[in-house]
């Protein structure tokens, strides 16, 4: 090692440098210095090639002596093994699919990837923002809370590049997706309200057209249609806090005299609770029970303690990151859909069952 140190240096003093750019050194640089074929740079840079101990050594120390650094992006486009990952998620971004996406790029790095991200404008359609990354050679992609179209989706498949969809399923039933079982948390809010003897419910939605949404209420009004109780009334919203308190307002003078809710999400019954005891002066649970969906950060905290349905993100994030590898070590593959279970937190927005 330092024989060979030594040769290169002696190269280097010996009054003849390398024509080296003054713009970052290319693999070109380094086989000049290090005395090998530009090949055999590659092939120390390349994981599992094979080269020979003796000139690995050269090649790095001429590496380190210049500074170079081998550019991933470009010997991606030519080994189409790029080591990226493309994830689309919606650009307000919830608490949940912040931490989400947190996971996501923890997973992938231990897995050696490295994430590309692009945010979606609105919930309706992906394409464009999916479109950006076939420049880029992405070996997978994971959609989050977005809608992939189905001639996209083919195009997909056409070029072998497996697509997840997280934490939602598309009507498609030719894309992979991973989620909870959004009709069963339905169901455990609605039995949960109706054992606190709650008479007048309402469900605030999160996105309609959604099929998070569309499972959350399907399983609510289910169970209550089962239990005979009415039907309760819907207000449309989207998954955000400032939905949540619109909500308050339009619930307050649509059904004053509503005493259970179903939020489709943690940030809309945040914003809901809020509207309701700074603007009406109502009591949570005393006067209306209150659920949630996700069991967000918020949702423990001292000034909520909100009644929630958990998804298990650490696991939906796992489960996908597996369900992805698995396609592209197959190159795709017929789709799989997973649906994870979800469990009630009780905290202290629904009142307990009159005798």
């Amino acid at each position: 090692m330092n024989n060979q140190a030594k040769k290169i240096d002696s190269a280097a003093d010996g009054g003849k440098k390398p024509d080296i750019a003054r713009a970052a050194p290319t693999s070109k640089d380094v086989a000049r210095l290090a005395g090998v074929s530009q090949s055999a740079v590659s092939r120390v840079f390349t994981p599992g090639a094979s080269v020979s101990d003796a000139t690995r050594e050269r090649v790095q120390a001429a590496a380190r002596q210049l500074g170079y650094k081998p550019n991933a992006f470009a010997r991606g486009l030519i080994t189409r093994h790029s080591r990226l990952i493309g994830l689309v998620f919606p650009q307000q971004a919830t608490p949940i699919y912040s931490l989400a996406l947190a996971e996501f790029c923890q997973r992938l790095h231990q897995a050696g990837y490295q994430t590309l991200i692009v945010t979606a404008e609105n919930f309706s359609n992906a394409d464009e923002a999916v479109r950006t990354f076939f420049d880029y050679q992405i070996e997978g992609l994971v959609v989050a809370s977005a809608t992939l179209s189905s001639s996209l989706a083919r195009e997909c498949a056409e070029q072998g590049l497996p697509v997840i969809q997280f934490a939602r399923r598309e009507r498609d039933p030719s894309i992979s997706a991973v989620l909870s079982d959004n009709q069963h948390g339905g169901k455990l809010a609605a039995s949960t309200l109706v054992a606190a003897a709650c008479t007048s419910l309402a469900y605030i939605a999160g996105n309609p057209g959604t099929s998070t949404n569309e499972e959350r209420f399907r399983g609510f009004a289910a169970h209550l249609k089962k239990t005979q109780v009415q039907v309760p009334l819907v207000i449309d919203a989207a998954f955000s806090y400032q939905d949540g308190c619109a909500a308050a307002h339009r619930l307050m003078q649509e059904a004053p005299r509503t005493d259970g809710v179903f939020c489709a999400s943690d940030m809309i019954a945040l914003g809901f609770m809020d509207t309701l005891r700074c603007a009406y002066r109502v009591r949570i649970p005393e006067d209306i029970s209150v659920i949630g969906f996700d069991d967000a950060p918020e949702a423990s905290w001292a000034s909520y303690q909100l009644t929630t349905i958990r998804q298990d993100i650490p696991r939906l994030v796992q489960e996908t990151c597996d369900l992805l590898m698995a396609q592209m070590e197959q190159g795709g593959g017929a789709p799989v859909i997973r649906e994870l279970a979800v469990e009630l937190v009780m905290r202290g927005t629904v009142r307990a069952g009159r005798a």
